[in-house]
């Protein structure tokens, strides 16, 4: 089954409606609800979606925003599940456990979780570098990644 996700427009609208007719207008009748709907954008979109007959693929955590947090920082990746912070992987699961929750009652089939990061530093900034010159595969880019 094909489905768009709310990125397509969730940024640059403030409306749920608005967001999901933009993909209906795609010929597309599944979704995923992305980090960047706001608690006020799910109000329109629950009984919209149902009415519509629209189907949930998945929900990006975390879903929805949580209040305070502008959408222009909104991210997969603003509250880490690994966090070595109490207090953040406190939160990061209490917003997780709420996009599970949301994903239950709109009968999401998934959900996007980014489980943290790992600080790679200069080693992986090198490998980006060889990798965008298109070198990973020749000499240089092969002993870079032996050498780590």
């Amino acid at each position: 089954m094909l489905g768009v996700s709310t990125s397509l427009r969730s940024e640059i609208s403030d409306s749920g409606i608005e967001v999901l007719e933009a993909i209906l207008d795609l010929g597309v009748e599944a979704v995923e609800l992305e980090y960047r709907i706001t608690p006020s954008m799910l109000r329109e979109i629950v009984p919209f979606s149902r009415r519509r007959g629209i189907i949930i693929l998945s929900l990006h955590n975390f879903f929805p925003l949580p209040e305070g947090i502008p959408k222009s920082k909104a991210s997969g990746d603003f509250f880490s599940l690994s966090a070595l912070d109490k207090e953040e992987r406190g939160l990061a699961v209490q917003y997780t456990l709420r996009t599970l929750e949301w994903a239950e009652e709109l009968g999401a089939r998934a959900i996007v979780l980014h489980m943290g990061k790992i600080p790679m530093g200069r080693s992986m900034e090198n490998l980006m570098k060889l990798y965008d010159q298109k070198k990973i595969a020749g000499e240089e880019g092969q002993e870079f990644i032996r050498e780590q």
